[in-house]
């Protein structure tokens, strides 16, 4: 459990009696998107069985204001190779060429910073950095095309020598 979680749960608890919110600040957004992905997990997971093992939800990045939050919830099948169907995915696979990229581009990994990350996506209104590429430890960063095509070929070179 996070530090700010268990501050989170103790600051809960000492609230409980009156449960009332003034405000919306970062910290609950934060720890409630864990609570509400948290939730979800264990709904496909019922009883031990994955009721939908083609099937993964992941709770995203959300806006808010003082008395409201919005998250964005993607639902995406999982195919018979565990890739995950997503919506950016398939954009790289459509779109690749616009870019001057190759949809067998998708998936291979390279080096950047001390960082492994496989390219996983492409956010096509994403104009300066549209490739999504996830990182060893899960998160997704975005990436220039240009960027992507160097290293891309550089790793070609390396293979072939």
């Amino acid at each position: 459990m996070r530090e700010s979680d268990e501050k989170w749960i103790c600051d809960f608890e000492r609230r409980k009696g009156e449960m009332k919110m003034e405000t919306i600040d970062r910290e609950l957004v934060k720890n409630l998107r864990g609570h509400i992905q948290e939730a979800l997990n264990m709904w496909l997971n019922q009883g031990g069985e994955n009721l939908f093992p083609n099937l993964k939800i992941q709770v995203g990045n959300a806006s808010y204001t003082e008395s409201n939050i919005i998250y964005k919830v993607e639902v995406a099948l999982v195919g018979k190779n565990g890739e995950v169907k997503s919506k950016e995915a398939e954009s790289f696979k459509l779109f690749a060429t616009a870019y001057g990229l190759k949809a067998e581009d998708f998936g291979k990994s390279f080096k950047s910073n001390g960082h492994t990350y496989k390219i996983c996506g492409l956010k096509t209104k994403s104009g300066k950095y549209p490739v999504l590429a996830e990182r060893e430890d899960g998160r997704k960063f975005k990436f220039g095309a240009d960027y992507i095509k160097l290293v891309r070929d550089s790793f070609i070179r390396e293979r072939a020598s």
